[in-house]
């Protein structure tokens, strides 16, 4: 789950292959941004621009585990929102 990511670009997608650095802001009370390096696997067509696939790379165990944190609390959110209450027990 927290291996890569994928994003539909509606501008020039970086080209197959390359290394590139991509900028994940984890909470909105933290203005920075989590950079972290990665190569583009895959390049597709998409509705609305190019879908780009990439594997994240040297990521650290602490880096990897706040992913890993942030994916699932973001999945349960919106499993709560599915099912129209605030996910509070």
């Amino acid at each position: 789950a927290s291996a890569g990511m994928e994003w539909t670009s509606r501008l020039s997608p970086p080209p197959a292959g390359s290394s590139i650095w991509i900028n994940l802001y984890i909470d909105n009370r933290i203005p920075d941004a989590m950079q972290i390096p990665a190569r583009v696997l895959t390049l597709g067509e998409g509705r609305h621009g190019t879908i780009v696939g990439a594997r994240f790379e040297q990521l650290g165990e602490v880096a990897q585990e706040l992913l890993e944190k942030m994916i699932f609390r973001h999945h349960r959110r919106q499993i709560a929102k599915s099912r129209g209450d605030d996910g509070r027990q």
